[in-house]
């Protein structure tokens, strides 16, 4: 299995959670209700959408996927624009092609986009959890035709895909499954107005993430893996990023290559780069040569230091790993953000502190 196609495969599983959550909520709601129904009796053909979706829940709950397929189906069928229905649905063909191989696997993501769509049509107003199960469908749709030779209909597929929110545009390079369409003629057209475009939602976004944001103190004094202190003042004058992450972390993994051409790109227009690590080890040597050896395979080129529970402390509302600021020139910290962003955002968030 490819790294792309694990990625899917992950997405399914992190639907397949987000449905038992709700599942669950689902149950209890049932359950205050004062349900006596036996687990063992056979539900009654439902007869609405709503009794159908309830019965899907149910099904779910029991790890019995195929069925709870077939009752978010007939939701669908019963109310063919319910939007819990279709939204159920989709993550349930999902999740099942997350469990598929070859030939099924991609028919089971083509169906999920055909759903999908419906989602979109009969709902103008998707939320960003749907939007980007829409995007995903769509994506995973054109590796499937893609690999049935059929580019065009992949290349169509690609178009809807980033039109919904779908943001990740290294993967058209990347993905082994979108080999046909690299071939096309057009493809080149399509991705340069593709990164034209996220470049400029990217520069919108990233003037808005700057007036919301909210300041704070920081500052920090730690240890480097080469044994050197580094302090944040070491970069007055410089726009500084500071990366708080892991190597053990797959996000954080997945982001450390933008930030290794950021720095190759701006740095000599004033760009700084720091990496706060913690590994969660208690072996200082370990961790030390964990961090030596992902910067060299990685090419890291700016300091990493070994963070501290009392620097940590200093970032308000610390929610988990990768954690990156912006901090301007000044010193000031202009920005938070967590989780991996793409490149494009990244990028156009330099270049808003690096313009002042």
């Amino acid at each position: 299995m490819s790294i792309d196609r694990f990625a899917r495969t992950l997405l399914a599983t992190l639907l397949a959670s987000a449905l038992v959550t709700l599942s669950a909520g689902t149950a209890s709601a049932r359950q205050a209700e004062g349900s006596k129904k036996s687990d063992d009796k056979p539900a009654a053909a439902p007869k609405t959408a709503d009794e159908a979706i309830r019965q899907g829940i149910e099904a779910a709950q029991k790890n019995d996927i195929v069925k709870a397929g077939e009752l978010f189906a007939k939701a669908v069928e019963l109310d063919p624009k319910n939007r819990q229905a279709l939204m159920f649905h989709t993550r349930v063909i999902m999740m099942r092609a997350g469990e598929a191989e070859g030939k099924k696997q991609y028919e089971l993501f083509k169906e999920a986009a055909g759903v999908a769509r419906k989602l979109a049509a009969a709902h103008k107003d998707l939320n960003p959890g749907e939007k980007m199960l829409l995007g995903m469908c769509l994506y995973n749709e054109a590796c499937a035709f893609s690999l049935d030779n059929q580019a065009e209909k992949a290349m169509k597929s690609l178009e809807e895909a980033f039109a919904s929110g779908f943001e990740d545009i290294d993967q058209l390079e990347k993905d082994a499954d979108l080999a046909n369409v690299r071939k096309l003629e057009g493809f080149a057209a399509l991705k340069k107005t593709l990164v034209a475009k996220a470049e400029a939602a990217a520069k919108e976004h990233a003037a808005a993430e700057f007036r919301n944001a909210k300041s704070f103190p920081f500052d920090f004094e730690l240890e480097s893996v080469d044994g050197k202190t580094v302090k944040l003042a070491d970069f007055k004058g410089k726009v500084t990023i500071v990366d708080v992450w892991g190597t053990w972390c797959p996000p954080c993994r997945k982001e450390i290559p933008h930030f290794v051409d950021l720095l190759k790109k701006y740095e000599s227009k004033g760009l700084a780069i720091v990496g706060i690590n913690y590994e969660g080890g208690d072996d200082k040597k370990e961790e030390i040569k964990k961090i030596k050896d992902f910067s060299k395979e990685f090419g890291i080129e700016y300091p990493c230091v070994l963070g501290d529970q009392k620097t940590q402390a200093k970032i308000p509302d610390f929610e988990g790993y990768p954690t990156t600021l912006f901090i301007d020139r000044t010193g000031k910290v202009r920005l938070k953000v967590v989780g991996y962003h793409p490149m494009a955002q990244l990028e156009a968030l330099v270049q808003y502190l690096l313009s002042e």
